[in-house]
């Protein structure tokens, strides 16, 4: 929803989740804010959103990058 980057400055070392993460665009930028000592999560309702993130994520060799995928069950 918009540029959640614009509410707070996400520093080295942070940790950052993202809830509705989609298919990973905002978790790929929060990646490369937090750097290696920071944490960044994903969370979303879509198994095949999770999916995307997951591949999208690999391709960019982020591999770091927690996704949880909510369900009703």
């Amino acid at each position: 929803m918009g540029n959640p980057f614009l509410l707070s400055e996400i520093n080295i070392g942070a940790s950052v989740l993202d809830l509705g993460c989609g298919a990973g665009f905002d978790l790929v930028v929060a990646r490369g804010k937090v750097g290696d000592s920071g944490k960044v999560c994903g969370v979303d309702l879509s198994k095949e959103m999770i999916d995307r993130a997951r591949k999208n994520l690999q391709e960019l060799g982020f591999d770091d990058v927690e996704l949880a995928l909510v369900t009703s069950e």
